[in-house]
């Protein structure tokens, strides 16, 4: 194997472990309450304290990584991962249960945190790396898309504790991946850094950053609260949620190939615009859905057309932000983990709120208009063509 012919696949599998592991449990969250005689809005936790271990997992391994490489990183996180999965396993209460998932989001944290400097180690020319970025940001929701359906089929066939078995072969997956990309990978010298760069590229960086964090709080707060919205107000069982939104969350896999394809014809600036366009319609869809008051099935167009969108804009803008600095791996690590504290803060805000649909869809709305606030600033001020 040489670095040309890297599978695409092996950064698809490393940038969703951590998002799989995340939503995986999303269809079995009403199971998990009663199983262990909890309230039904209090099962939010076990989605947002993952995202939480998730979100600290990005700075340590921007650290770890510059040491002993990404290679190392993804081992390490990977042998994390399955102790926590483990723990989740054998959980006899919600504190154990809670515990495990922590340690899993540490842990399945080293996939999202390296992938985008592996891509630009592996993909040296620019268009390409575009490209490459959008394909494996479809993973982003496209896999936890499977994640979700998958988990609910577990949990109505099954059990909800295979879930955790599952994730475990996951973590294995992860391991033989690492073994396969240190036959190409060279570990680079440790590099010191400068706070002067540290801090300017961070001006480069961190707006992209903030828009992935919001998108991604989006998409995390509709997998924590929108299984329970379903099955209490729609009356939907696990089986049919998960199909539904996995139904979806195939926009975020659309948006991903658009803007793949329109990289080859257009410049980011006009893919920019017509991402930012689609998701202020689809934010203005849920409050029309809100006023005639229909929710059922169309509750979920709109979240169709905003996974479409998502890509668009953030994966845009984190492959332009890594091909502007030089430190790839503080730079990918880093913006990992601002999106996670984003998201983790997005979700865990909206948890201590017994949320219902009139509720998510004016928090959707104004999510909506922040990221097309900050996209436009961002644009203006790097003058992106």
């Amino acid at each position: 194997m040489n670095k040309n012919n890297i599978s695409l696949l092996y950064f698809i599998i490393l940038i969703s472990f951590g998002s799989v592991g995340a939503v995986i449990p999303s269809g079995a969250l009403v199971n998990i309450s009663s199983a262990f005689g909890i309230a039904k809005h209090e099962t939010d936790s076990i989605i947002s304290l993952f995202l939480l271990g998730y979100a600290i997992s990005q700075l340590m391994y921007a650290y770890i990584g510059n040491i002993i490489g990404s290679i190392g990183v993804i081992r390490w996180g990977a042998y994390l991962a399955i102790f926590g999965f483990f723990i989740t396993a054998i959980s006899y209460n919600i504190n154990c249960l809670l515990l495990g998932r922590f340690i899993s989001g540490v842990g399945s944290g080293c996939g999202l945190a390296v992938t985008f400097g592996l891509i630009s180690y592996y993909y040296k020319t620019p268009n390409k790396a575009k490209q490459v970025t959008s394909y494996t940001s479809s993973a982003f929701a496209v896999m936890p898309g499977v994640a979700v359906f998958l988990g609910g089929i577990i949990n109505n066939y099954l059990n909800w504790k295979y879930i955790w078995y599952f994730m475990l072969v996951y973590s294995l997956v992860i391991l033989l991946i690492a073994n396969q990309l240190s036959k190409t990978y060279e570990l680079l010298p440790k590099a010191k850094i400068h706070l002067h760069n540290f801090y300017g590229e961070l001006k480069t960086y961190g707006y992209p950053a903030i828009i992935w964090g919001i998108c991604g709080g989006m998409i995390y707060m509709f997998a924590s609260h929108l299984p329970v919205i379903s099955m209490l107000e729609f009356k939907l069982n696990s089986l049919q949620f998960s199909f539904i939104y996995s139904l979806a969350m195939l926009g975020y896999f659309l948006g991903n190939i658009i803007t793949a394809v329109f990289h080859k014809k257009y410049n980011s600036k006009i893919i920019l615009n017509i991402g930012m366009l689609i998701n202020f319609i689809a934010a203005i869809s849920f409050v029309i859905i809100h006023v005639v008051q229909d929710y059922t099935l169309f509750y979920f167009a709109p979240i169709f057309f905003l996974y479409v969108s998502f890509p668009m804009i953030f994966s845009t803008l984190i492959a332009f932000a890594m091909q502007s600095v030089i430190n790839k791996t503080v730079a990918s690590a880093m913006s990992a983990f601002i999106c996670m504290v984003l998201s983790a803060l997005i979700t865990s805000g909206v948890s201590v709120i017994n949320i219902t649909a009139a509720v998510e869809t004016y928090i959707i709305l104004l999510l909506c208009v922040l990221l097309n606030v900050v996209t436009y600033y961002y644009m203006q001020i790097v003058k992106l063509k």
